[in-house]
């Protein structure tokens, strides 16, 4: 019983957990959806030898920009997080919070919206959640896209 139990142990799948930028190279690429005529786009760089991954996104609508936000993936002395800036506000840092395979949530509990980004990878789907606690949560289902010219990371 006790070989049984070693063996199982063996080869039962541990979760993943993303220690690293590397980790998260699953979401490198120019992503994009549609809803009530407006095109959200997302993009993130792969990751590097850089200790960080850049991202952007912008939303159009009738081929006018009404919202652009720079973004990033850091790991620094304080562990790997989501900084956003949207608008060209002040950065707003994100800390990873749980993580798995093609799968990982960031939270800041003393912002006001968002205060949860999840992303999760679904082969070309790229599921973007932002959650909070007086707001309901909003998912933005994108789809991978080549990437234009003027969208490349």
């Amino acid at each position: 019983m006790r070989i049984f139990a070693f063996l199982l142990m063996l080869l039962w799948p541990l979760p993943a957990s993303a220690q690293g930028l590397s980790d998260l190279a699953w979401m490198k690429g120019c992503w994009r959806f549609e809803r009530a005529g407006e095109t959200v786009t997302e993009s993130w760089t792969a990751p590097s030898s850089a200790p960080v991954m850049l991202g952007y996104g912008t939303s159009e609508r009738g081929g006018q920009l009404v919202w652009w936000e720079q973004t990033r993936i850091v790991s620094d002395g304080e562990g790997v997080a989501f900084v956003a800036m949207p608008m060209g506000r002040a950065a707003t840092r994100f800390a990873m919070i749980e993580s798995g395979h093609q799968r990982v949530v960031f939270a800041n509990p003393a912002h006001d919206f968002p205060q949860r980004i999840a992303y999760a990878r679904d082969g070309n789907r790229l599921n973007a959640t932002t959650s909070g606690e007086n707001a309901a949560d909003e998912t933005y289902p994108f789809r991978r896209i080549r990437c234009p010219s003027e969208l490349r990371p």
